[in-house]
């Protein structure tokens, strides 16, 4: 009896031991399931997966060939590129041609281009990113529309444009959208480092610097003007009364 009883505790142990290991290797399985596929580097969508693209805006495609398939990296390295999305909604790739992209997510596109070069390369790295339209216009060296990555600091994207003039009135950098001011004071996202997904900016948006408030020649003479204007009121009133 005492025999059978020392079985049933080294069966029990040996139980307890195998469920004991059970736990680590199913959390180490389940790590190697989500990490496999961005690890080994199959496609790679930047920036929001669900973010569909819109007419006008642009993509930026980077695709990087295995080592051991060098020779053949030049023809990959043809396809790495920033693309502009046609009023039809359609890039245009070299040797694949029109593309048409608005509509399709980030995770589509890749797929998409994978599908593409699957006869040509082996095992890709594809990274794309969507870029929105922004314009900035005011006080800055270099205004105008810019396709960036909603992922970059507002500050950056100042940077494209030159930084701010020597008369931008930072305290009241705006975000305008339909001709309508959304954000008055941009001052401390641009201090922080916050990126314009953060921000809400929206493609077709506009980010305005005005100029800092001076006192100007023609100002002088408007107020000039509207001080003896009441002092002529004044003295008016005074004789009729």
């Amino acid at each position: 009896m005492v025999t059978q009883r020392i079985k049933d505790v080294r069966a029990r142990g040996s139980w307890r031991g195998l469920q004991g290991m059970l736990g680590p290797v199913m959390l180490a399985a389940a790590f190697l399931l989500w990490w496999a596929p961005a690890s080994f580097g199959q496609g790679v969508a930047a920036g929001s997966a669900a973010a569909p693209f819109g007419y006008g805006d642009g993509v930026r495609i980077l695709i990087w060939e295995s080592w051991e398939r060098a020779e053949l990296q030049t023809f990959a390295t043809k396809f790495s590129n920033e693309y502009v999305i046609d009023g039809e909604g359609y890039i245009t790739l070299p040797i694949f041609g029109k593309l048409k992209v608005v509509g399709m997510t980030p995770d589509g596109l890749v797929e998409v281009l994978r599908e593409k070069l699957r006869p040509y390369t082996r095992d890709p790295i594809i990274t794309v990113t969507p870029l929105v339209r922004v314009t900035l216009l005011g006080q800055f060296r270099q205004p105008g529309s810019y396709r960036v990555d909603p992922r970059d600091a507002l500050w950056s994207v100042i940077e494209q444009a030159g930084g701010p003039g020597p008369e931008c009135d930072l305290q009241r950098l705006q975000l305008r959208r339909g001709g309508r001011t959304v954000k008055k004071s941009l001052l401390t996202s641009w201090e922080r480092g916050s990126s314009l997904a953060e921000i809400g900016v929206r493609s077709g948006d506009v980010i305005y610097a005005p100029r800092v408030p001076r006192l100007t020649f023609r100002d002088f003479v408007y107020y000039f003007q509207f001080i003896v204007s009441l002092i002529s009121l004044y003295v008016s009133i005074k004789r009729w009364g």
